[in-house]
């Protein structure tokens, strides 16, 4: 599916904000270790400051710990740094960790707070010292498994898709790695790909099945009643709103002249892009239409929520947060449809943004539901022998309070590189199927 959903700076390494603020937290435990251990030097009054700094540190002296606190920091700073590698490096989805250090941590405190406190040290500091990274430990215990990773598999589960029939989640699905701790994309099927399926699509008529259809209902789980037309409709609509505004392109606002064309009208805010590239027209529309959560990286999860006809489904998308996880994720529920025009050789899609029942928007807000006006894609071929136009009417809203200007910016930029990496894409494939084995048939050729 063409989809821009989020057309910001993408940030691959982004992670929840839950275990942010498990990592923040974590740094906060070796902050206040070092604070209330300056607080514990300072307040003592034997001795110039710079001897009882080095007393302090002198872990080779016989009566360090029971004499020193300095080896609470230095616990402290080892608990950090291991929540710090494991959750923020390496990114672990596990608790052991945090157990075992919890539970290192309170018995070394238990001992420490066995001797140290057996001899003067009974000020209002050392007492702080020893129970605030104690409780801080045990807060981490709290914090991983009840709301970083519970949250995290929950929002994983929540956008795994939805079964009309039965109101459940479905799980027979074909999942593709990104590798790289990525989220795995989800492709439930590719749409019209083989040439049968294509003439079906157009040989579709609205007859006695079509009106069937009509009175069909759908139901999500108590949450609502809903007609397909309802759908139907929407992107009917669309297509017809699309189809005009590609006729008024040339008036629009120049954004870039080439590689590729941008033009940009003001009052519906859509951008519109054209590029050619030097291939077929059905390979071009593959790749930009059913192959593209293979190379737009902006999405992490997609879905087929309900299928309406042999050419119009509900999709439900979900984009990756943007600028390092300051914008979170955005997900989108749109109606689309294919329309083919075999004697001109053009491929055209449509899709644009609907409310269902099937797919709620996330009470827990952690993933904003953005909307998208018209957009349309179309293929066609051009007049330079081998090669084919790529055009595509790009509207989106990301909401979420997000200040137009930085979109803006950003735009020309997103969609020069959304174009270059759908080049990409399709250079590698024609490498790929030209050095496969002769009578060799790769999957990507069946679907092209």
């Amino acid at each position: 599916m063409d989809n821009p959903h989020t057309p910001l700076i993408y940030d691959e390494h982004a992670m929840s904000k839950d275990r942010r603020r498990f990592l923040v937290f974590s740094v906060f435990d070796s902050a206040i270790a070092v604070v209330l251990w300056i607080l514990c030097l300072v307040s003592r009054t034997t001795g110039g400051l710079w001897d009882k700094f080095i007393n302090e540190i002198n872990i080779l002296q016989p009566d360090f710990f029971e004499q020193s606190a300095f080896d609470v920091v230095i616990a402290a700073l080892i608990r950090t740094s291991v929540m710090l590698l494991l959750y923020g490096v390496i990114r672990i989805s596990i608790w052991a960790p945090v157990l075992f250090t919890t539970s290192a941590t309170t018995i070394y405190t238990g001992f420490k707070a066995l001797l140290y406190f057996n001899h003067d040290h009974n000020g209002f500091q050392q007492y702080l010292l020893i129970l605030l990274p104690f409780t801080i430990a045990w807060v981490e215990l709290f914090m991983m498994p009840c709301q970083v990773l519970a949250h995290e598999r929950r929002a994983a589960r929540d956008v795994d898709g939805y079964d009309v029939e039965t109101g459940h989640t479905r799980h027979s699905r074909a999942s593709v790695s990104r590798g790289g701790g990525r989220t795995s994309v989800v492709a439930v099927r590719n749409l019209l790909t083989t040439d049968d399926e294509f003439r079906s699509a157009m040989e579709y008529s609205s007859g006695e099945s079509d009106h069937e259809g009509d009175r069909r209902r759908i139901s999500a789980g108590g949450s609502g009643i809903i007609s397909k037309n309802v759908y139907i409709d929407a992107v009917a609509k669309a297509e017809v709103e699309g189809e005009r505004m590609l006729t008024d392109v040339e008036t629009w606002r120049i954004v870039s002249k080439a590689d590729p064309l941008i033009r940009y009208h003001d009052s519906s805010r859509t951008y519109y892009v054209r590029e050619e590239f030097e291939t077929n027209t059905r390979k071009l529309f593959t790749a930009a239409w059913n192959d593209n959560h293979q190379w737009n990286r902006q999405i992490t999860k997609f879905t087929v929520i309900l299928t309406i006809d042999l050419k119009t489904e509900v999709i439900h998308t979900i984009s990756a947060p943007a600028m390092r996880g300051y914008i979170s994720s955005r997900d989108f529920v749109d109606v689309r449809r294919v329309q083919v025009d075999e004697d001109k050789d053009v491929f055209q899609g449509t899709y644009v943004s609907v409310e269902s029942p099937i797919q709620p928007p996330d009470i827990r807000k952690k993933i904003v539901r953005g909307e998208n006006g018209v957009n349309l894609v179309r293929v066609s071929p051009s007049r330079r022998e081998g090669f084919a136009v790529y055009e595509w009417l790009m509207n989106s809203d990301v909401k979420g309070g997000i200040p137009r200007r930085l979109i803006e910016r950003t735009m020309a930029s997103f969609l020069i590189s959304y174009v270059k990496a759908l080049r990409e894409f399709l250079e590698a494939k024609e490498t790929s199927s030209t050095t496969s084995p002769a009578g060799a048939e790769s999957p990507s050729s069946v679907t092209n």
